[in-house]
């Protein structure tokens, strides 16, 4: 139904970009980006509809979506009608529509991480592709984003399919957030747990699934006795 799509990212780092600033008056201009080098091939037959079942299978994962300010072209704009994104005088471009959405992803993660109450973004199409594009967004801490990178693409590419979250799921962003706002020290399965009022061992399976891909470390607890491990954000001192 939504037709074969491939998406490949082909660079991401984190810096500064003057000239992208301009482009959205919500940018801070003391806050780094996060720049994602994305190439998309996706042709389903019927855009609009296509692009309308995605968001609404996006919003059942991440429904905080439906709080974003968004500003783009009205027929980009997320969850709008199918009539409005095909009001347009010329076909949507359904490669840079899901480009955006992956923008937009990437803006709920690292907002709820980090509890900013505002992450700007912006997604531009390269001059000689249709399928190249450059996304940017507000990222105030280069260690979270291999994992928002990741969360971006599994959550996007498992509304294309149909299929069940990659991984962890939203459980792995609750417990990247968790470790994040208690980033002041490595912390204990039990102490996360009761942070988070889970139970351990659901918890503990979640940790070892981000451990399995690098997205968080295991090591010595320095102030508890005995031989307890603890974990912390990958990149983080």
């Amino acid at each position: 139904m939504s037709g074969e799509v491939r998406i490949l990212i082909t660079g991401s780092e984190i810096g500064s970009y003057p000239t992208v600033l301009p482009l959205n008056s919500m940018f801070r201009p003391d806050v780094p980006l996060l720049k994602l080098q994305v190439e998309i091939d996706w042709m389903p037959r019927s855009p609009a509809q296509a692009l309308s079942s995605l968001e609404q299978r996006l919003v059942e994962f991440c429904p905080s979506l439906r709080q974003h300010e968004c500003r783009g072209h009205r027929p980009y704009q997320i969850l709008c009608s199918d009539e409005q994104k095909a009001s347009g005088h010329r076909p949507i471009e359904v490669s840079l529509a899901l480009a955006h959405l992956l923008e937009h992803v990437l803006i709920d993660a690292l907002a709820f991480i980090t509890s900013t109450p505002r992450v700007s973004g912006l997604t531009g199409a390269h001059k000689n592709s249709t399928q190249r594009f450059d996304i940017f967004v507000e990222c105030s801490d280069a260690s979270l984003a291999p994992f928002v990178v990741w969360l971006a693409v599994s959550w996007v590419s498992a509304a294309l399919d149909g299929t069940p979250l990659d991984g962890a799921g939203r459980p792995a962003l609750e417990v990247v957030r968790a470790l994040y706002q208690k980033r002041a020290e490595p912390l204990p399965i039990e102490d996360l747990a009761a942070h988070l009022g889970q139970e351990p061992g659901a918890v503990h399976a979640t940790l070892l699934w981000l451990e399995q891909h690098t997205f968080v470390r295991k090591g010595p607890c320095a102030k508890s006795r005995g031989r307890r491990d603890c974990y912390t954000l990958q990149g983080l001192a």
